[in-house]
């Protein structure tokens, strides 16, 4: 416990509703003397929770849900397990831990009694240095054998690529995530997920083991007894919401920059909200409101979702009010991802 204590920083994604599967992992976890921490997930059965979503960079703008949910017929549950992943690992990179590991729980398992010694035999002795993530059990494996615990994951060319390759590396159960290339698969990651074309890329499992010939994934395989973890007897809350319904009212984004010479948004562009060279083209847009332009400025929920994507907006989707100047054109900042008027 003291290893792990110091090399990998446990989180466990669980909807803060879910009473009896957190005080069924808290005190599995107490048994074990593992410290950890909850992180809160998305449900999307709660009024207002998408357009929330959006405006907190978890669910991309541009996203479109009722076009998913036509293609795959019934994503609600997939849409909100691949949010509450998604923002696990970027709480995770900008969390500041001091461990250079992680390991993101789903909060329906239960770990093996030796669940740190295998951790840190499977690290030492078993996993290839090139690895970025591993599930720590995962069904249906598809890949080649490396080592007596571990697979290669690959994508199965054999299922076709408008169904995700979707069929193999199935579960989220336990997955252990190397920090310091963590941000690159997650932005590799979103990029599949939130195509609403190929829905079946929306089960965040499927999505990974698609992009397997793209980052190094390695996998427990399920099967493994004793292994490193069971499940914990709850069901799939994922599967459970797949057809819930959906408040899928867009969020409605207001400007609240002050003017000012100063004023991030207008400098350069590169140290700005959209500017540093973001590694997701949505997160500019986290928090209660998006921040653009001089004071007095509004625009349109699409003009928004256009500046973070660094697109080129034309002056009249921006309507500025008595006593205030306008915006004026945007443009994309000189290799920044960034805005300057």
């Amino acid at each position: 416990s003291a290893w792990l204590a110091s090399q990998v920083a446990v989180y466990i994604v669980s909807l803060p509703s879910e009473t009896e599967r957190r005080t069924f992992m808290t005190s599995r976890m107490d048994e074990l003397g593992i410290a950890f921490e909850f992180l809160p997930g998305v449900d999307l059965r709660e009024q207002g929770a998408y357009a929330q979503a959006k405006l907190d960079g978890v669910i991309p703008m541009e996203f479109d849900f009722q076009r998913a949910d036509a293609n795959g017929g019934g994503v609600a549950g997939m849409v909100g397990c691949a949010a509450a992943h998604l923002r696990a690992m970027k709480r995770i990179e900008e969390g500041g831990q001091q461990q250079p590991l992680a390991l993101v729980l789903e909060d329906d398992v239960r770990l093996e009694d030796d669940f740190a010694v295998k951790v840190r035999r499977l690290l030492t002795d078993e996993a290839p240095c090139d690895w970025s993530v591993i599930s720590l059990k995962s069904a249906c494996p598809y890949g080649i054998c490396v080592t007596p615990h571990l697979t290669r994951v690959l994508p199965d060319v054999n299922e076709p690529a408008d169904r995700c390759r979707h069929g193999v590396n199935y579960g989220f159960y336990g997955m252990l995530y190397r920090v310091s290339s963590l941000n690159d698969l997650r932005t590799t990651l979103a990029r599949r997920i939130w195509d609403p074309s190929v829905p079946h890329c929306l089960d965040v499992d499927v999505a990974l083991a698609s992009i397997s010939d793209e980052v190094a994934y390695y996998a427990v395989p399920f099967w493994q007894k004793p292994g490193f973890l069971q499940m914990g007897g709850h069901g799939s809350t994922r599967t459970q919401n797949d057809h819930a319904q959906v408040d899928t009212t867009e969020p409605q984004v207001v400007s609240s920059v002050a003017a000012s010479p100063s004023s991030p948004m207008l400098s350069s562009g590169v140290g700005g909200p959209f500017g540093g060279g973001g590694d997701s083209d949505y997160e500019a847009l986290s928090g209660s409101a998006a921040q653009v332009g001089s004071a007095g400025t509004s625009a349109s929920p699409v003009a928004f979702a256009q500046v973070a994507l660094g697109e080129a907006i034309a002056p009249e989707a921006f309507s500025p009010l008595a006593g205030a100047a306008g915006i004026g054109n945007l443009r994309q900042g000189p290799g920044s991802g960034g805005i300057v008027q």
